[in-house]
């Protein structure tokens, strides 16, 4: 691959892994206009470059929180007497079903990024979703039990590209009563597990040979993901803050009309 090429699919990656427009579906996009070969590895490194951009953006949120956990994990502090804990617990259980489904459904979402017209289809089901975010306003600052797990099947369904993460995420929080402003943390903080793991997986195989990637345009593409992803979280923050999340279903619905007029016509 060349460099340029990993280049242009980074700023890709972090201009849309945290804005609800699915990255993996951009990417899938990118990578069949430019040929790319093993999309879901180099997909897994630019994914990482943008989880190191949030582990940066919440350094200080995140220190709090795993350092409050790790110590009632252990048994020093009472869960519930922790807000802190308690809310790195539920990202714990958000992050389960990802786990679980990442590994039964993964046949199908390899399958799924060499399909154009699947993107297409689930970008408007992204669009859907998030029309219904308009004005809500919750009141919750955390989770229960019940809801980080349900939040977490949300994210478990945008390991297919076109479903967007942080959409269905943010979302998933704001229908379960979260403030604007808590729902996109849990959004943030959930995605960081998540990512670790899957990309965790991929190396693994990439290490035993299964699958190989020139490391100089990975590196390229990574850093390129971690700028661009760093600078667009502070973007998204604001928007949900102010109510505008939900603009981005308009953009959403345009890119799937854009992608089934040229599966049609061209």
């Amino acid at each position: 691959m060349d460099v340029v090429v990993a280049v242009v699919l980074g700023i890709i990656q972090g201009l849309t892994e945290w804005l609800p427009v699915s990255s993996s579906g951009h990417l899938v996009i990118g990578q069949d206009l430019y040929g790319v070969e093993n999309p879901i590895l180099f997909d897994t490194i630019l994914h990482l470059g943008t989880m190191t951009s949030v582990l940066l953006f919440m350094r200080k949120r995140i220190s709090t929180i795993a350092r409050a956990t790790f110590k009632a994990l252990k048994g020093e502090i009472r869960l519930a007497d922790s807000p802190d804990a308690t809310f790195g617990w539920h990202v714990i259980l958000a992050t389960l079903p990802i786990i679980f489904l990442g590994l039964l459904l993964e046949s199908y979402v390899v399958g799924s990024f060499e399909s154009v017209p699947f993107v297409a289809m689930a970008l408007v089901i992204t669009g859907a979703v998030l029309l219904f975010t308009a004005h809500m306003r919750g009141k919750a600052r955390d989770p229960s039990n019940r809801t980080a797990i349900s939040i977490g099947f949300a994210q478990a369904f945008a390991l297919f590209p076109g479903i967007s993460r942080s959409g269905m995420t943010i979302s998933g929080g704001l229908y379960a009563g979260l403030t604007r402003q808590h729902a996109a943390e849990f959004s943030f903080l959930m995605a960081v597990p998540a990512i670790l793991a899957a990309g965790l997986f991929q190396l693994v195989r990439a290490a035993n040979g299964d699958t190989q990637i020139d490391p100089v345009p990975a590196a390229a593409g990574f850093l390129a993901a971690l700028t661009v992803g760093y600078l667009t979280l502070k973007t998204l923050y604001r928007m949900v803050l102010a109510d505008k999340f939900h603009y981005f279903a308009y953009y959403c619905f345009g890119l799937a009309a854009v992608l089934w007029a040229s599966i049609l016509f061209f």
